[in-house]
């Protein structure tokens, strides 16, 4: 069996741009969940959605499976998915 190899990495995406977008421009939350969905389904890759807290630490949400991804959105951004 040959060892898997990929250059894919992770695509980290910024939980306040994102609600953002989901408040104010559905255009480019639209763009952002599809690359989402793109980069775990074609690219075979993880995406992290992450928050800066106020002491410098970060709250991560890690998918590696589009149904995880789906899941998190309809119950994080109801009235966008």
């Amino acid at each position: 069996m040959e060892p898997i190899t990929t250059n894919a990495k992770i695509l980290k995406i910024n939980h306040a741009i994102l609600t953002e977008a989901a408040m104010f421009n559905h255009s480019l939350f639209d763009s952002l969940v599809l690359s989402m969905y793109e980069h775990i389904k074609e690219r075979n890759s993880e995406v992290e959605i992450y928050t800066e807290e106020f002491n410098g630490e970060e709250t991560e949400h890690l998918f590696d499976a589009p149904d995880m991804l789906d899941t998190w959105l309809k119950t994080t951004y109801p009235n966008n998915i």
